[in-house]
């Protein structure tokens, strides 16, 4: 039986919630909390119906978090499989042209990219590639640098960590001085855990009365930051934090994110 026309395009919005908000999970239960996105009341875990709703919320609240949803074709015939490029390693020339723009300015990486042969996707790993090199830790005793380069990263960890180490053994040489200084900082990556957030969407709807959406998700995202940078431990810092920052009377558009670079 032919394929209909309709299904020889999709986007995987797991892959575009992955690099939008450098998420090393990208489950519908992740996606969902991390947004604010209000689960069904009735929902059964995986049944298709409930599923399809809930993504359906997801995609909204991305979309005005001002989200692009990619299309791409798929050529595979039915009942056959096709394993295609894993999106946590890009191809050689997209880590080509993050290397060879490393010291461009803004409108010079708009310039040579607009030129160029790369697809949206590869333009936006480009750029998110640049955005790694910028962020790389200056030293491994800053917990606060650390846990949020793997954030900012994701499960790209180790081309990231690749870019760093041909940028470094370019600049300074093998063996250097600097890249075993790099050497050493990757090694506490590496081995470094994931610092998990103290507070969830419960909590912070319990002490401000927000609701589901959008503007709780941007705030549960605030506070994780902050959580990472003032190296808070206890529910108790986070209460301080919470009441520190001015939530109320800012635009949800300016507050930081895990993807601004300092």
């Amino acid at each position: 039986m032919p394929m209909p026309r309709f299904l020889h395009h999709y986007c995987d919005v797991q892959n575009v919630f992955t690099r939008y908000y450098w998420s090393s999970s990208n489950s519908l239960k992740t996606m969902s909390a991390k947004l604010g996105v209000r689960q069904l009341a009735n929902g059964r875990a995986h049944n298709a119906a409930n599923d399809c709703r809930e993504l359906a919320h997801v995609i909204h609240a991305m979309y005005r978090d001002g989200c692009d949803f990619p299309l791409s074709h798929h050529s595979v015939k039915v009942g056959t499989s096709e394993r295609g490029e894993s999106i946590h390693m890009p191809r050689v020339d997209v880590a080509r042209a993050a290397l060879l723009l490393s010291d461009a300015s803004p409108k010079q990486v708009r310039k040579w990219l607009g030129r160029t042969g790369l697809d949206r996707n590869e333009k936006l790993l480009v750029n998110t590639g640049l955005k790694a090199l910028r962020a790389f830790p200056e030293s491994s005793d800053s917990l606060q640098e650390m846990a949020a380069y793997k954030h900012f990263v994701g499960p790209r960890m180790r081309f990231s960590v690749c870019l760093q180490a041909a940028l470094i053994c370019a600049r300074e040489g093998w063996l250097s001085e600097a890249h075993l200084a790099f050497e050493d900082r990757v090694r506490h990556l590496l081995a470094m855990r994931d610092v998990q957030p103290l507070v969830d969407g419960g909590w912070i709807m319990e002490r401000t009365g927000l609701e589901k959406g959008v503007k709780l998700g941007r705030l549960k995202e605030w506070l994780w930051k902050l959580q990472i940078e003032r190296g808070a431990t206890t529910r108790e810092d986070m209460e301080a934090i919470l009441r520190d920052i001015d939530w109320q009377n800012s635009d949800v558009d300016t507050w930081p994110t895990f993807s601004t670079i300092k």
